[in-house]
């Protein structure tokens, strides 16, 4: 015990032991500060030179793959009411005719049956497509469109 307080009380009496103590300390919080550093610089140096052009890269490949609004503003799903509706009044024609003649609107019409399909399904189509449109924009951050 005798020999902790000799060490001390010339620590904290004498400066210039003061100063040293002060010193080491120094070093002691650089030998641990320094690698906390040095990991954060190496993180901002990949994200800088490596990591964030790839993810410029994978996003204009992406957009030039998958150019979502192209699709929306030039795709025929953009028609797609208007076009059913227009289908629909060709199709009642079609079975009208068909009723004069006493025939089946599939004689007069091959594709009568995917025509009435699409355009009897075009509504919940377009609810289905608008949906997964707008949970694809709010996912990938786009303006919406529609």
């Amino acid at each position: 015990m005798q020999t902790e307080k000799r060490v001390f009380s010339k620590l904290f009496k004498d400066d210039e032991l003061k100063d040293k103590s002060t010193k080491l300390s120094v070093v002691s919080e650089l030998i641990t500060e320094f690698p906390v550093l040095e990991d954060a610089y190496q993180d901002a140096a990949y994200f800088a030179y490596d990591m964030g052009d790839k993810v410029l890269s994978a996003w204009e490949s992406f957009q030039r793959e998958y150019n979502i609004d192209d699709f929306v503003v030039n795709g025929a799903a953009r028609n797609l009411i208007e076009t059913s509706d227009r289908i629909r009044v060709l199709l009642e024609d079609v079975e009208q005719f068909s009723e004069q003649l006493g025939i089946d609107p599939r004689e007069v019409y091959q594709g009568y049956d995917d025509a009435k399909y699409f355009v009897d399904n075009a509504a919940s189509m377009q609810r289905d497509y608008v949906e997964k449109y707008r949970e694809v924009i709010s996912y990938v951050g786009f303006n919406d469109l529609m």
